[in-house]
């Protein structure tokens, strides 16, 4: 009788330890990000780098928020602009997080969302918190932001079509592209941009690859493209005219520098963003705002919903290229339409606009 009450005793125990152990497993384990709100809406605050009209932003967002939309998730998204192209200076960026911080720590969002490179600086605050982080947008590599070491870190990087770029180009000029100037404005994500991509021109020996210049000024880059129209180069890379200041340091368009550009250089031009090329230049193959929108939001929805833990995803980035090629600036450099391939024009955003005087 003893030993059944002892083998009883000791199978309650047990019992009880293992009852004990999944109740404990469920707290420990359980994501402290999952949206536990009950039937309110998800708080997300939006954080972006740029102004809300910036050419890519609108399909960007929209993308992530219809990813919750279509399963009836109500969202709240409560968005600030650093706004870091309009105004370059350092008191305004200074400034601008101030108050981003001030309204983050009012709202107390459930997520963040940071598009582009400018945002990310502005949160690091935020890292390790038990506030999920999504970024899109961003060029420079996630350790530049202490990302590889967070928790709660997770997004979507930018890795601009370079390859896909010099192709489409060859394309339009066969066997004519031998020698290409490479410039850009001088925000630090385009040094990690240009270092990625000169490892790249491996696959072109044809081409001379020259300039490789990061300026600040206007007046640097009308410098640079000259030398570059002296050098007899076939093409000039931009990777980036915004942001480029007068001798005020005040922000220059950058529909002034391509309608400088367009006006002297008399070279075709190529770029990774397609609003570009609707602004006046030649050529370019966008990495997809719509595609990094959509997988951020699946991020996003993956940690608030499903209760996944950022730190299980890899940062990778989006595949999915545009093509844009401007008509009316090819016909300004002497490329007649007929002598374009078909093929080229049915895969290809086409754009017939040139800037007035």
């Amino acid at each position: 009788m003893k030993k059944i009450i002892k083998k009883n005793f000791l199978i309650i125990i047990v019992v009880i330890v293992i009852i004990g152990l999944i109740f404990s497993s469920y707290y420990i384990f359980r994501s402290p990000y999952k949206f536990r709100g009950g039937n309110r809406a998800i708080k997300i605050f939006w954080l972006n780098s740029y102004h809300s009209d910036f050419p890519l932003i609108t399909e960007n967002i929209k993308a992530f928020k219809d990813v919750f939309e279509k399963d009836g998730i109500i969202i709240e998204v409560k968005e600030f602009d650093l706004d870091e192209l309009r105004d370059v200076s350092v008191e305004h960026k200074r400034l601008a997080t101030e108050e981003a911080i001030k309204m983050i720590d009012e709202y107390k969002p459930d997520l963040i969302y940071a598009t582009d490179d400018g945002a990310q600086m502005a949160i690091l605050k935020y890292i390790n918190t038990n506030i999920p982080i999504v970024f899109s947008g961003v060029n420079e590599d996630p350790q530049t932001y202490g990302y590889d070491k967070t928790k709660n870190v997770t997004g979507v990087l930018e890795r601009e079509h370079f390859i896909e770029t010099i192709e489409f180009l060859k394309s339009l000029y066969p066997n004519k592209i031998k020698k290409i100037g490479v410039i850009s404005q001088d925000a630090s994500q385009w040094k990690v941009v240009m270092e990625r991509i000169q490892k790249q021109t491996t696959n072109f020996p044809e081409i001379e690859f020259i300039g490789w210049d990061r300026v600040n000024t206007f007046n640097e880059y009308k410098k640079k493209i000259l030398e570059y129209k002296g050098k007899k180069v076939n093409a000039i890379m931009n990777f980036s005219m915004v942001g480029l200041v007068d001798e005020n340091n005040k922000s220059v368009s950058e529909t002034e520098v391509i309608k400088w550009l367009i006006k002297n250089s008399g070279i075709p031009e190529t770029t990774f963003w397609g609003f570009v090329v609707e602004d006046g230049v030649l050529l370019s193959v966008e990495v997809s705002s719509e595609e990094q929108g959509r997988k951020a939001g699946d991020l996003a929805r993956a940690i608030l919903i499903d209760g996944k833990f950022p730190s299980s995803f890899e940062f990778k980035a989006t595949e999915k290229g545009l093509r844009y090629l401007n008509l009316a600036r090819a016909k300004s450099l002497g490329l007649k339409q007929e002598n374009i391939p078909s093929v080229i024009l049915i895969n290809s955003k086409i754009i017939n606009y040139l800037p007035s005087e």
